[in-house]
């Protein structure tokens, strides 16, 4: 065979196998009635294989969810956290161990002793858009891995908020992180030794102890507000990090999860130093106007009014 002809006979093989390997990608439905791909959410994991999907229907899910050993997995909620709950009196809501390159997208791990709890995994982690509330412990704990990546969350009414343990470290970007008592909203042991955990554009608030243990080096562009203390080096000043009222736009977001922004909220895109991008702080943009009337108690109305 000519060598032009062996090389396109090499680039086609090449292009089948690649092909074959992606072809064969599968998306595991699951709804609530068990009607779905797979009876549960923990069934379709143990099914899944590399480059899977497990896209789960709206519902209330009353299971505890652990994978391990998975590759390039991902999965999400069909219709977002508001819809999709993860509802147990367990102590762990899910774990995560020795799995690389999965996605957890779009669920609300709520009313567990501990949310979400990853170990010995050593690369790319992403846990984004989720809601954690009304978790008694721990609502994100990390050990012994790196690359983890913590976008976009919602993490309130918990015992803590995001916890790095053993040599762990993690990008936190753009979460809300709020009224976690009595432990930390963000929290680290130092034992990597490096200063290198990104914490940008988050919202870090009225926690027992807002941050404890990171570098100040680490952040850029968070409030941290209103927080019982923090450990550590304080950020405020420089970076364009901040420690003003956030204006939430809840009454009790604590009890509501309302934490989306009021209009002339500092964390508003455009609304903190210009030598910083103008970005939104937080998960929740300025809506107000667009969020449903809440719940309240008639002590909380006359406060305001004091």
């Amino acid at each position: 065979m000519p060598d032009k002809l062996k090389i396109i006979s090499a680039i086609s093989i090449v292009f089948l196998l690649f092909v074959a390997s992606h072809s064969y990608a599968r998306v595991w439905y699951v709804k609530q009635d068990g009607t779905g791909d797979a009876p549960t959410i923990q069934a379709a994991i143990d099914s899944a294989a590399a480059n899977d999907t497990v896209l789960v229907a709206p519902g209330t899910y009353t299971q505890r969810l652990i994978y391990v050993d998975k590759m390039y997995l991902t999965v999400v909620s069909e219709n977002g956290a508001e819809e999709t709950i993860l509802h147990t009196s367990e102590v762990m809501i899910m774990g995560i161990g020795g799995a690389r390159h999965v996605t957890l997208k779009g669920f609300c791990l709520e009313n567990g002793s501990e949310g979400l709890s990853i170990s010995v995994s050593p690369v790319d982690i992403l846990i984004e858009d989720n809601i954690f509330r009304n978790l008694t412990g721990e609502a994100i704990s990390i050990e012994f891995m790196s690359n983890a990546v913590i976008r976009g969350n919602l993490i309130y009414s918990n015992g803590s908020g995001i916890s790095l343990h053993e040599f762990s470290s993690a990008d936190i970007i753009q979460n809300t992180i709020s009224h976690n008592t009595p432990g930390e909203g963000i929290w680290t042991d130092g034992t990597s030794g490096l200063c290198y955990n990104p914490i940008r554009n988050n919202i870090i608030s009225y926690n027992a102890i807002g941050v404890s243990g990171f570098c100040a080096e680490d952040f850029e562009c968070n409030d941290i507000f209103g927080n019982g203390s923090n450990v550590g080096p304080p950020p405020f000043g420089t970076n364009g990090n901040i420690a003003v009222d956030p204006q939430f736009c809840g009454v009790e977001p604590q009890v509501s999860g309302n934490y989306f922004l009021q209009s002339d909220s500092p964390c508003a895109p455009g609304k903190y130093p210009d030598e910083y991008p103008r970005v939104l702080i937080g998960r929740l943009p300025v809506g107000c106007q667009d969020t449903a009337v809440e719940r309240t108690t008639w002590g909380a109305i006359k406060a305001i009014y004091r």
